[in-house]
């Protein structure tokens, strides 16, 4: 490890906001690994005419009068819903779904979006101009928009939600990678390598693209966060995963008519994800203050 990497690697482990960010991200993973154990039922084996013994119930915190001695007995740390789910397991288990769209979808707009702007941004000419163009005009779409018509023509399912989110998300990533291409390009070791007959292939991926992965590397981690988002976004709109799946979207369309009854059914998924995307832009940032050679000196 060279001496510019090990002060790399100190000033990420001294950002507050990377310290912070890693915490948050890393609470939610262990959260949705141990949901079972923590939460002491699985979802999948969900009883109903149990459950309904338990409508509403608040939290453990909450003034709990007037409730039947069994239910006093019975400690929710988030309360239930209407139909007796714990909206702490609940939520624990939403975790997983969210966490694994969010990372599929932005894997998926990497997969799409990296060779899109290593190609635009390194050959340049006629097909610069085509794709970029081509992105200009997806880009004039709102992006929850597009991503609710994408779903809308490939059907509603899981796989396709994630199939939406990502492919959103793939101009942000070929544009941000055509603008770094373009700059590395042009210095002079990639023009010494070119001189010394190197192949475009052995230069592109030899040379340019390790030296544009950085900020690839902190929008992926922003990109994260607004996956999320989005996710939650199609799911409260009923084009999310199937009806029943403990999608934090979903579960929040599910239980808005109780804002009013049990606040806690709703509050309790909107604050989750309002945790995590906080984490991963927090998290996001403080890479980018890090790894932008723009900030490095200051």
């Amino acid at each position: 490890m060279s001496a510019d990497d090990r002060h790399t690697l100190r000033r990420l482990v001294r950002h507050r906001g990377v310290q912070i960010g890693v915490a948050i991200v890393a609470l939610w993973v262990l959260l949705a690994a141990l949901a079972t154990p923590l939460t002491g039922y699985d979802h999948s084996a969900f009883d109903p005419d149990t459950a309904l013994d338990y409508q509403n119930v608040p939290p453990s915190w909450w003034d709990r009068a007037n409730l039947p001695p069994d239910v006093e007995a019975r400690t929710f740390l988030a309360g239930t819903d209407d139909l007796g789910h714990d909206m702490f397991g609940l939520v624990l288990y939403g975790t997983r779904y969210s966490l694994t769209i969010g990372f599929l979808a932005v894997a998926i707009s990497l997969l799409v979006g990296i060779p899109l702007g290593l190609v635009s941004g390194y050959f340049g000419g006629w097909l610069d101009t085509l794709i970029m163009r081509s992105i200009d005009v997806v880009m004039a779409f709102p992006t929850i928009l597009l991503a609710i018509c994408i779903v809308t023509v490939l059907g509603q399912s899981l796989v396709n939600l994630m199939v939406a989110v990502g492919l959103v998300g793939v101009p942000g990533i070929a544009r941000q990678l055509r603008a770094e291409v373009l700059r590395v390009k042009q210095l002079e070791f990639v023009q010494a390598a070119q001189a010394l007959g190197f192949g475009n292939t052995r230069i592109l991926f030899g040379h340019v693209f390790p030296n544009c992965l950085a900020p690839i590397i902190v929008l992926a981690t922003l990109s994260t966060a607004t996956a999320i988002l989005e996710t939650a976004g199609l799911g409260f709109v009923g084009l999310g995963p199937e009806p029943g799946t403990p999608e934090w979207g979903l579960i929040i369309s599910e239980n808005r008519n109780l804002l009013t009854q049990a606040p806690w059914a709703v509050l309790t998924p909107g604050v989750a994800i309002v945790i995590l995307v906080l984490g991963f832009n927090l998290l996001g940032d403080g890479l980018r203050d890090v790894l932008d050679p723009r900030l490095k000196k200051r």
